[in-house]
């Protein structure tokens, strides 16, 4: 089962930051130049419909402070390609980063540098 994500009234200067401690964390210490993946669990606290049509996830990213890490949602993370922009499949996170995700994604990870640590909690989604 996965932590159900708890929404707040944002009207009243709330944010979703206080959330509970997930059930569904996964950490890692990121090698350079390594393509690394996590696949995002298949199950949540809601429904019983297939985990892709229905089990929708917060993934909350934080990153080793002073870091760089590029993700990507099911495609190979990648850091920027020169001088001049071009479009990408990935985001660069440096500290903390909450994104959308579901059931059978697969989030990748990249950065330059060595021994970057990465941490990922999942929080479920009502239907999403």
């Amino acid at each position: 089962m996965s932590t159900k994500f708890l929404f707040k009234d944002e009207s009243i200067g709330n944010n979703e930051f206080g959330q509970y401690f997930s059930d569904s964390n996964y950490s890692a210490t990121l090698a350079a130049a390594t393509d690394t993946t996590l696949s995002v669990p298949g199950t949540a606290a809601f429904g019983s419909m297939p985990a892709y049509q229905f089990n929708k996830y917060v993934a909350v990213i934080s990153v080793k402070p002073g870091a760089e890490v590029w993700v990507s949602l099911n495609n190979t993370a990648s850091p920027p390609a020169g001088a001049s922009f071009a479009s990408t499949n990935s985001e660069m996170v440096t500290d903390v980063r909450a994104k959308r995700c579901k059931a059978t994604d697969v989030l990748h990870f990249y950065t330059t540098a060595s021994n970057v640590d990465v941490s990922v909690s999942f929080y479920s989604l009502p239907g999403q």
